[in-house]
């Protein structure tokens, strides 16, 4: 039995695999055998998922209040912060989803963090730039709406 075959079996309390576990995940990393692209897409998911649950969380419940300004029926507003919170759920997963295809070929565990971070960054850039913007729509949107209550 190989060395790799003994990975495989290993049982999560084996005292050898914590002991030299580590610098067995780096000799695999540091190997040619290894496909860097499919490490690096299940971290940058694992960490994009996360973000995106995270951040909806805290919009969906901070952002209530902007929406209950523009809306009078608590019902209606509760279902337009929902639909808003789905969308962006989709919107973020689907556009993280889709920047994957764009990734070169990693080679190394250098570029494979160098091309994880970069992801995420961009990631979390449109985020901030997707919030500025619904922040923006809210106000203008309040303002037409005082405009109209006033004229009448």
């Amino acid at each position: 039995m190989c060395g790799r075959e003994r990975v495989i079996g290993l049982r999560e309390y084996d005292p050898i695999f914590f002991k030299f576990g580590f610098q067995y995940l780096l000799k695999i990393l540091n190997t040619r055998e290894m496909n860097f692209n499919i490490i690096g897409y299940s971290i940058y998911i694992v960490v994009i998922i996360y973000i995106t649950i995270f951040i909806g969380k805290k919009f969906h419940s901070n952002g209530r209040v902007f929406i209950h300004e523009l809306f009078t029926n608590h019902d209606l507003c509760e279902a337009v912060n929902n639909i808003l919170l789905v969308a962006y759920y989709l919107l973020n997963i689907g556009n993280a989803i889709l920047m994957m295809r764009t990734w070169p070929q990693i080679q190394s565990f250098a570029s494979l963090i160098e091309a994880i971070c970069t992801n995420i960054g961009q990631i979390i850039l449109l985020l901030a730039v997707i919030h500025y913007v619904n922040i923006i729509l809210l106000l203008v949107s309040r303002t037409q709406i005082n405009k109209v209550t006033i004229k009448h």
